[in-house]
């Protein structure tokens, strides 16, 4: 299924947790968030995104793909794991608030589903209307 979008929680980017880990990494706020997106991108496209297992992820790719100096990637998932946003289990990794993203975006796909299922319904409706003849038409 393609996803067109990155669950996130609104606010998300805001939890004092990504100042701590921006300390810890020596970086700014902005690629503590950013690098932690692209892991929550890696989850979705290549690891089990129903638990948020992952197995790899190649940080000095993350690294040249936003032009970071060399290493930064890698201090901020180190980081991530010291304030244990990622937990390492059975030589796999996980992000700790999956379950959170995985409501989200469950959350987001059911509305989306009765949105269109309603709009079906309109325009069903709307088509089998009938049709009034306006004035002009009557004569």
């Amino acid at each position: 299924m393609k996803r067109e979008w990155i669950p996130f929680p609104e606010g998300e980017i805001y939890d004092p947790v990504f100042e701590a880990v921006a300390r810890r990494a020596g970086v700014s706020r902005g690629k503590a968030v950013l690098v932690y997106i692209m892991l929550i991108n890696h989850v979705m496209k290549n690891g089990n995104s129903c638990d948020g297992h992952y197995v790899y992820f190649d940080t000095d790719t993350c690294d040249a793909a936003f032009d970071f100096a060399e290493g930064t990637s890698a201090a901020v998932v180190r980081a991530l794991k010291d304030k244990d946003l990622i937990d390492m289990e059975d030589g796999s990794c996980c992000l700790t608030r999956w379950v959170d993203y995985a409501y989200l975006e469950a959350t987001a796909l059911a509305e989306q589903d009765t949105r269109t299922r309603a709009k079906i319904e309109l325009e069903q409706e709307e088509k089998s209307a009938p049709v009034c003849p306006t004035s002009q038409e009557k004569n």
